[in-house]
Formats: C-alpha cells, sequence, structure tokens
C-alpha cells in the first residue's frame, strides 16, 4: 500500500521536476532574447530589469 503510493508520489515529483526545468531553460532562454534587447535599447539598465524578473 504505502510503497505503490509512494511510487505514485515519486513519479508525479519527477514528472514535476522534468516540467519546472523545462520551463525554467524556457524562461533563461526568451530572458536571454529579451536581455540582449533591452540592453541594446537602453544600456544596463535593460539587463538589471530582465535580472529581476527571475
Amino acid at each position: 500500500m504505502t510503497t505503490s503510493c509512494h511510487a505514485i508520489n515519486f513519479n508525479l515529483y519527477y514528472r514535476y521536476l522534468a516540467a519546472m526545468s523545462r520551463d525554467i531553460f524556457d524562461i533563461q532562454a526568451r530572458q536571454a532574447s529579451r536581455r540582449r534587447r533591452a540592453a541594446r535599447a537602453n544600456g544596463n539598465r535593460g539587463v538589471l530589469v530582465a535580472m529581476d524578473q527571475f
């Protein structure tokens, strides 16, 4: 009983971790492009704003 419940939680946890890491990579990639655009637009201020969002 406990082992099957634990296995389900384990599976959900790893699926959650995988989804989170995928989202984090996606966010980092999106922020990197936004950071480059912002840095080009208004200097170092754009970099700081993008870093604050994370």
